[in-house]
């Protein structure tokens, strides 16, 4: 039986959306995704940083936890009955609604939210999230924009989207994206990271780049595992000179580079933090009926 991805406004049942909703006219608003397994969110508490950080910078209405968790109650419950999984990839979207003079935001923002539930890509075996194969990454011609909403993620991901495609074209997994300072800022759909030594380095999210979810949190748990973490701007040079290349997603987790151009890289440390960072996830996951409780 295929399983089927099921829609979501502000609590109900969709068939359809409305075009005359802002986030489809402007994209204004937000969105953040997420792995769920077990019936259980994995680092939910960075989503909701996500949501009320995202909230903040583009003045939105909170929509407030306990309606939040109640509407993805009955709303993944629905999904896993129908499909008799307990596995799904959710996707949480937050839109300014509808009304305004053109650009200009309504007095009165009523916005909406949006759940977008599909059936998981990964394969989850004895509790544990798979490690992705080593990849080979290119490098993107289609530049990340700088600007003040750096570090949110925005509906407006056209870039990536054209990144994106540049990259399957060639036949890349993925690609790394310079913004127009030169500086390393992402891949296509994930943060990057790099080793060198006894000391993990990952781009600035200042003028550039998505504060990614499990950038948020493993990079913590790097720091409790005795790395030196640092955070700066990164250029072409530092990436061909690194030991280790990995990237990070909120549903592939940590993926392995094995090869960006002409370089080759090892994958041993990587493994290792894939492993702590699995680890973490199922030990911090947040069941369905208890969403409400992570402030």
């Amino acid at each position: 039986m295929e399983l089927q991805a099921t829609y979501w406004l502000n609590g109900k049942l969709q068939q359809e959306l409305t075009v005359q909703d802002r986030g489809i006219q402007y994209g204004d608003g937000f969105f953040t995704t997420i792995l769920v397994v077990n019936k259980q969110v994995l680092n939910w508490s960075a989503h909701w940083q996500r949501i009320k950080n995202s909230s903040l910078v583009l003045d939105l209405p909170l929509i407030a936890i306990e309606q939040l968790s109640d509407w993805l109650e009955v709303a993944l419950n629905d999904f896993f009955k129908k499909n008799a999984v307990k596995d799904c990839v959710l996707k949480i979207v937050i839109t300014r609604g509808i009304g305004g003079a053109g650009y200009q935001m309504p007095e009165h923002i009523e916005p909406n939210c949006i759940f977008y539930i599909k059936p998981s890509p990964i394969q989850i075996k004895q509790n544990e999230l798979p490690v992705m194969a080593p990849m080979a990454v290119g490098l993107c011609q289609t530049m990340a924009s700088m600007g003040s909403l750096a570090g949110v993620k925005t509906l407006n991901r056209l870039e990536n989207v054209m990144a994106k495609t540049e990259m399957a074209n060639q036949g890349f997994q993925e690609g790394l994206m310079v913004n127009a300072q030169d500086h390393i800022v992402c891949a296509t759909q994930s943060n990057i990271y790099l080793i060198k030594e006894n000391s993990v380095i990952t781009p600035q999210i200042t003028q550039s780049g998505v504060a990614g979810t499990t950038r948020y949190s493993i990079n913590r748990l790097l720091q409790n595992l005795g790395w030196k973490l640092e955070e700066k701007n990164i250029l072409l040079a530092d990436i061909e000179q690194a030991d280790e290349l990995f990237l990070t997603n909120a549903v592939r987790g940590v993926q392995p580079v094995k090869q960006f151009l002409n370089t080759d890289y090892k994958t041993e440390q990587t493994t290792l933090i894939h492993q702590a960072w699995s680890n973490w996830q199922m030990q911090n996951a947040t069941d369905v009926m208890n969403l409400k409780s992570v402030k």
